[in-house]
């Protein structure tokens, strides 16, 4: 099984975004985080549903975590070592893919793009940016 590279979502003009919201203030700015982390939970959500489970371990590291200029899903820690391994596969060991990360992104799309929108949206119209 061959891993999905696709590992992400690039908003173009996300830098005047954030500068704009900046200048809105404050809570604009924690408004964006708030809506980031809520996309990011979209897909954390779906890839602990598709993570492996042999003892949870890893399943149980799976995070969203939303900033100013990113949302992400972050999985493993310094106890589970082995989570991008997972992921992405080590041939040289003959250890496959299981882009469970990725699968789960490419599943819920649409419903990340639909509600980071509608979000910006509100965003925009709440702080006089619209």
């Amino acid at each position: 099984m061959a891993a999905n590279r696709e590992a992400g979502i690039t908003v173009h003009g996300g830098r005047e975004l954030r500068k704009a919201l900046e200048a809105a203030g404050e809570e604009a700015v924690e408004g964006l985080k708030s809506l980031n982390k809520e996309v990011a939970e979209i897909v954390a959500e779906e890839a602990r549903k598709r993570a492996p489970v042999l003892s949870g371990k890893m399943r149980g590291t799976i995070k969203a975590v939303g900033t100013k200029s990113a949302a992400r899903v972050k999985v493993g820690k310094k106890s589970v070592p082995y989570a991008a391994v997972i992921q992405w596969g080590w041939p040289a060991h003959s250890i496959e893919s299981n882009p469970f990360m990725t699968d789960a992104l490419a599943a819920e799309k649409s419903e990340v793009l639909d509600t980071w929108e509608k979000g910006i949206d509100e965003l925009l119209t709440e702080n006089g940016l619209r």
